[in-house]
């Protein structure tokens, strides 16, 4: 490689880095914790009703004007050059995403990032859905034979947080990532490459203690501190869109290998998946919070 072709590749990184900032998708689609509280309020009072969740489409027209510039201007006979053609074009996939929040294009753009339940890969006999329905079928077998206990959730958050800290330090020597009880979160546990934030009120198992520590931690995290220490090419350092799958599956064979991945964890994936199609064959809310239930999840 040229001096001046690394030149350019290094600019082109940094004004991807750079671009990028404000593209945060979580954020943009969390819903607050107050939503829960009021549905279930109203699903315990037998009052059925749609949770009412405002979230506002966002305007990344700037940054999509940048990120389609930068893909014209690649080399994409180069690798380095590619994977930054690669990069940009699934950050702009997932800002014209956010700014279709709240109407029915935005199902497109997801599709086209992170792909369909049904999808079948060319190297590959099933589909994501075909494996949720089989995974399903073989631990309603286990946990209808109490051939399996079920995963008690004892743990205080305060408790968690300190074993959890505890953990995460052994882990990075050199780098700190925060742990944060969060009393607005309404998922259990949030993780970035910096915090790790666990939800005020909420309960936790010996077995969220290792899938945090093993899949967010070990697999996320480092991931992301590892490329941060890549300072010639910043987009290493990014929690990028067009990786999410590789990430997600990477992590989740991690608390396979080991043995962090239980009966409970693996059901709630493969309920996730079924959810997603059900979603996209036109389920609703409603429909979808049923199918947990009928499944064995708590409210």
């Amino acid at each position: 490689m040229t001096p001046l072709r690394v030149e350019k590749t290094i600019e082109h990184d940094a004004l991807l880095a750079d671009t990028v900032k404000r593209i945060r998708i979580l954020g943009a689609l969390s819903w607050p914790v107050e939503a829960e509280t009021k549905f279930l309020e109203g699903w315990r009072a037998g009052n059925l009703a749609l949770p009412r969740v405002r979230l506002d489409a966002q305007d990344f027209t700037t940054e999509i004007e940048v990120l389609e510039t930068l893909q014209s201007r690649c080399d994409r006979a180069h690798p380095l050059d590619n994977l930054i053609f690669k990069t940009a074009r699934s950050y702009a996939t997932a800002a014209r995403m956010l700014g279709a929040i709240g109407s029915p294009a935005f199902t497109t753009h997801p599709v086209a990032l992170y792909g369909k339940p049904d999808d079948r890969y060319q190297t590959q006999t099933y589909t994501a859905l075909d494996a949720a329905d089989f995974f399903l079928q073989k631990t309603d077998q286990l946990l209808g034979s109490y051939a399996v206990p079920p995963t008690v959730a004892d743990i205080p958050v305060e408790s968690f947080a300190e074993r959890l800290r505890d953990g995460v330090d052994a882990i990075f020597e050199d780098d700190t990532v925060e742990i944060v009880i969060d009393a607005q979160l309404a998922s259990k546990a949030i993780a970035g490459s910096n915090r790790i934030r666990l939800r005020a009120g909420a309960l936790y198992s010996e077995l969220d203690l290792e899938q945090l520590l093993v899949h967010e931690t070990q697999i996320h995290a480092a991931t992301m501190h590892n490329g941060k220490r890549q300072t010639n090419l910043r987009l290493l350092s990014l929690g990028t869109p067009r990786t999410t799958r590789a990430q997600e599956s990477l992590a989740v064979l991690a608390e396979l290998m080991t043995l962090s991945l239980d009966i409970v964890r693996l059901r709630r994936i493969a309920l996730r998946i079924k959810a997603i199609a059900m979603a996209l064959d036109d389920a609703d809310f409603i429909d979808i919070f049923k199918g947990f239930l009928e499944a064995g999840k708590t409210e």
